[in-house]
């Protein structure tokens, strides 16, 4: 990942990017940084070359916890919600999803932005997070699973949030080890469609008829031009 090259480096202090299936968390994960993935319609995907349309989320890699948070708080106003002030117009976003996300509806309770309260002592006090215990996964190593419990319990502890536990009955470990395979049926589905556009003729690479009239066959020319990954997903 370039973008977590550069903010490891240092060359940036953040960097844009988009997450379906963990390319903003895995590097960041492996370069030291903070991968930064929202819910999914946050920010406008408008403009992104779309790769599984319904996974797409626009997020960031920033150098240390201090810098996402200074992101984020740049991107939102005081309800939680991106505003047109910093380049956000929901009336005229042509990405639908966004469009959705921002826009309330006040008959939606679900859909109304939580208003901050200045008088609360801790900033996640009307917070509950789920622990699903199909997540304890017999082969995450042991460091791993203390730091899950140590942010769990600073979540808590902290923040103010309140934990609550899920038992297995309603979240199987089952349901957990086939999400994987779900992702990329969905994630290859959606990138095959989204990519077929690119082939050569009213999208991709720039031939020159008058100088050359061997025009190459398609195969060779998204051979030429996607990477080894594109071309599995859009095979399969």
């Amino acid at each position: 990942s370039g973008a977590a090259v550069a903010t490891a480096h240092g060359s940036s202090l953040l960097s844009i990017g988009t997450d379906t299936g963990g390319s903003l968390r895995l590097p960041s994960a492996w370069t030291n940084t903070v991968g930064f993935k929202p819910s999914y319609g946050t920010w406008s995907r408008y403009g992104v070359v779309s790769y599984a349309s319904s996974l797409d989320t626009v997020g960031f890699i920033a150098g240390s916890m201090e810098c996402a948070k200074i992101a984020w708080d740049c991107l939102q106003d005081d309800s939680g919600r991106t505003t047109e002030i910093n380049g956000w117009n929901g009336n005229v976003c042509r990405d639908q999803t966004a469009r959705i996300y921002h826009n309330h509806d006040d008959r939606d309770l679900q859909s109304k932005p939580r208003p901050r309260s200045e008088s609360r002592s801790k900033p996640l006090e009307s917070i509950r997070i789920g622990i699903p215990s199909a997540f304890s996964l017999e082969e995450c190593p042991p460091f791993i699973s203390r730091m899950w419990s140590v942010g769990a319990h600073h979540l808590r502890n902290v923040g103010g949030a309140t934990l609550v536990s899920i038992p297995d009955s309603k979240v199987s470990s089952e349901w957990v080890k086939l999400s994987c395979a779900a992702y990329y049926v969905l994630a290859c589905a959606e990138a095959s469609s989204n990519l077929s556009r690119y082939d050569g003729v009213r999208y991709g690479l720039d031939l020159d008829l008058d100088a050359d009239m061997n025009i190459p066959t398609f195969d060779e020319n998204e051979t030429n031009k996607f990477p080894e990954l594109f071309e599995m997903n859009a095979l399969e």
